[in-house]
């Protein structure tokens, strides 16, 4: 329970038992009806919609505090929750070029292959503000990262 890191493939993802604890923890703090069961923890995670919602905002943090300790900004604290890793979910982001050569021009093993991007709880805590499209600050989602890992190669990790 709480592993670290958790691969999501094209068949999805069912809570297993660290998530449905930390939805439990969050719906006893905020009301059993915030999290149903329409969505895994990690769909909530990456769902744009979620950070419209104060109150399920709120449950996650409470969630992920009890298990984790995050850390909040002007409190002191000594042995403070669980202490679980944060849990980094390894998403499919898209297929290297067939015809992808490494700098001497020779084929690159990763030709064809998938590539994969990091995004889980830690960059959900993270949050942030990014420029929208319309010119307007909005909250960064999940699709940022992915946009990023499209088009920065560093930011990509093996989807093994």
């Amino acid at each position: 329970m709480g592993d670290e890191e958790v691969i999501i493939d094209e068949n999805g993802h069912t809570d297993d038992e660290y998530e449905v604890l930390v939805k439990a923890l969050g719906a006893y703090n905020q009301g059993a009806t915030k999290f149903n069961n329409s969505l895994s923890w990690s769909e909530i995670l990456t769902d744009s919609k979620t950070m419209e919602d104060a109150k399920l905002v709120k449950a996650i943090r409470y969630g992920l505090d009890i298990l984790k300790d995050i850390e909040k900004p002007h409190v002191v604290r000594t042995d403070h929750g669980i202490r679980l890793p944060l849990r980094t979910y390894i998403w499919k982001g898209g297929t290297y070029p067939a015809n992808l050569t490494d700098e001497n021009g020779n084929s690159d093993p990763k030709a064809g292959t998938e590539w994969c991007f990091e995004y889980g709880e830690e960059e959900w805590l993270a949050g942030g503000k990014i420029m929208g499209d319309d010119g307007k600050l909005r909250d960064k989602v999940f699709s940022d990262y992915q946009d990023v890992a499209d088009f920065d190669v560093d930011q990509r990790v093996d989807c093994q």
